[in-house]
């Protein structure tokens, strides 16, 4: 896979009038975009329904953080509050 650093970067936004910059939770938010929003859901599903490799789904989303996979957490919530 062929990865555009600096339009990852411009996504990010890492570009400021003082040059450039990154941070954890920037390189969470990259990672998310390579990932994909697809997969890291997917993960959440794995998750919760305790499927074999549910551990590894679990520590990727505990080290990324991933807004996709809270959102999904969400939804599943609010399914089953219905």
């Amino acid at each position: 896979m062929d990865i555009n650093w600096e339009r990852l970067a411009e996504d990010v936004g890492l570009f400021t009038a003082k040059g450039e910059f990154s941070g954890r939770h920037k390189a969470q938010e990259a990672l998310e975009i390579i990932l994909g929003e697809d997969a890291l859901r997917a993960a959440v599903d794995c998750y919760v329904a305790h499927g074999r490799g549910c551990e590894p789904a679990r520590t990727v989303l505990w080290q990324l953080h991933p807004w996709s996979a809270m959102k999904r957490c969400y939804e599943i919530f609010t399914q089953v509050r219905t």
